[in-house]
């Protein structure tokens, strides 16, 4: 399986996850990364899209063993820290203390509309799996101009209609990123290969760069897809499609690094375990911060970091990457040992 995995794909996602992690660990570039890094993951996940000849329960099935079981454990083991370390939850929030408001955080995340602060950036995990089903579920009925203007339609009104507070209308911007991401996979496979060469791929990622810096002069706001806050609907678009030929550009250069490509491929395929608990691992960094800086230990509650200095970004997003891909690598080890044990009984029985 793996053999067919794309490894440009691979290097992308990677990049994403780690500009993620970065952003949220407030390096100084982080207005620049808010402009595409969340977007450009649900343009690949439109890239890498295949209808099937199975059915919808089919998709819906694999949809949830891949995102619905792996948010609903680890929403509740964020959920299972903050009962046992309250001071880990901010000041205005509400703290599941009691076993009703308990039992209703544990409904809400299994219903798949929960969160906890420490899960937050798992908000993309639910809007992924509702859009990805409904865009399975449209493109297989309608004609590829049907599924253009249902979509650009469900956009419009999940933007300018639905109430943020709904929390259900950042699925129309999603549905829209993977109808895009889909077109940019055909109109790649079109593509005479002599367009592919490293002088074009060097003027795109200059091309894209430009319009990606350009756009920071026109607002000073963030755009950020979690609250679908997108400043405009055009400047959404332009922001996502130039972020996602940035990385795929610079992606496809790494490739030819034959150690730095395969290092990115392996984070990049290892994104969910990153996504679900590099913010578990900056309350471990705030920790160690509060006490070589002496500080009062509730600022641990200060989200997404605890404390702010000059190159807090890069200890906060080293850690973010490095503790949870330390943990998966243990634990498919582990996995693995226990798995050769199985066969080895099995065999001298």
């Amino acid at each position: 399986m793996n053999a067919k995995r794309n490894i440009t794909i691979d290097i992308m996602k990677g990049l994403l996850i780690i500009l993620m992690v970065a952003g949220h660990a407030q390096v100084p570039i982080h207005r620049f990364i808010y402009l595409f890094h969340m977007p450009a993951f649900f343009l690949i996940s439109g890239w890498l899209y295949k209808s099937t000849d199975n059915g919808d329960l089919f998709f819906i099935k694999r949809k949830l063993k891949g995102l619905y079981k792996p948010y609903v454990k680890w929403n509740l083991i964020c959920l299972a820290i903050l009962i046992a370390f309250p001071i880990l939850q901010q000041h205005d929030a509400a703290i599941p203390n009691t076993l009703g408001n308990i039992s209703a955080s544990v409904i809400k995340i299994f219903a798949f509309r929960g969160r906890t602060i420490l899960s937050d950036p798992s908000w993309f995990v639910y809007v992924l799996f509702f859009a990805t089903i409904i865009y399975n579920f449209v493109s297989k009925r309608l004609s590829a101009i049907q599924v253009g203007g249902v979509i650009c339609v469900s956009f419009i009104v999940t933007y300018y209609v639905i109430p943020n507070k709904l929390e259900i209308d950042n699925i129309g911007s999603a549905l829209l990123l993977l109808w895009l991401g889909h077109l940019l996979r055909v109109l790649y496979n079109n593509i005479d290969p002599k367009y592919m060469t490293a002088p074009w791929i060097l003027l795109l990622t200059l091309v894209s760069a430009t319009v990606l810096t350009a756009l920071l002069f026109f607002t000073d706001k963030e755009l950020r897809l979690i609250d679908n806050e997108l400043i405009a609907p055009s400047y959404f678009i332009v922001a996502s499609l130039a972020g996602f030929t940035f990385i795929g550009c610079i992606s496809k250069i790494i490739t030819k690094l034959k150690f730095l490509s395969h290092s990115l491929a392996y984070v990049g395929r290892h994104t969910l375990i990153i996504l679900f608990t590099h913010i578990i691992v900056f309350k471990i960094v705030g920790l160690l911060q509060i006490y070589f800086y002496e500080l009062n230990i509730s600022e641990i509650s200060n989200y997404p970091i605890c404390y702010k200095d000059r190159f807090s970004w890069i200890y906060y997003t080293i850690a973010g990457m490095g503790l949870p891909l330390l943990y998966e690598f243990i634990g498919n080890k582990a996995a693995l040992y226990n798995e050769r044990r199985k066969q080895s009984k099995t065999c001298s029985e």
